[in-house]
């Protein structure tokens, strides 16, 4: 969209042109002049999206857990015919699954924490530590399962 915008008006001056870009996309700061000659100096498309996956910055972002999430929730107003699903109320309904994926996340290892973990001799390193007197503290730990 941006692409295009540049396209259509050749000499719309970058300060504008990333000043349209904050407002169109509600940014929270401007995007600098800089980002824009190397986005407008190698665009991406999405074929070039879609043939190189592997780099980062053309990865879509996406969450299977969040998309299935926000279908079950659309899912009986869709059936109803109930006009009650607007961007708005989607983009709140995300952002409350997102927060609360982001808790769950928060509260259960990751997998290269458990691989470090592991890789550090696991439960074993502290089960024999467990319960004796360290110096007047009790070792005690407690691992999310």
């Amino acid at each position: 969209m941006l692409c295009k915008r540049h396209s259509e008006y050749p000499k719309l001056l970058l300060r504008a042109l990333s000043r349209w870009n904050g407002l169109a996309f509600k940014l929270l700061k401007n995007p600098s002049h800089a980002t824009l000659l190397d986005l407008f100096n190698k665009p991406f498309t999405e074929e070039a999206v879609r043939t190189n996956p592997a780099r980062k910055s053309n990865q879509y972002v996406c969450c299977s857990f969040l998309e299935r999430a926000l279908v079950f929730w659309i899912d009986p107003y869709e059936l109803l015919q109930l006009p009650l699903v607007t961007w708005e109320t989607m983009r709140t309904k995300a952002e409350k699954i997102r927060s609360t994926l982001v808790c769950d996340a928060a509260t259960s290892p990751t997998r290269s924490w458990s691989a470090w973990f592991s890789r550090m001799g696991g439960s074993r390193k502290y089960r024999s530590n467990m319960g004796r007197n360290l110096g007047g503290y009790t070792c005690a730990f407690a691992f999310p399962a």
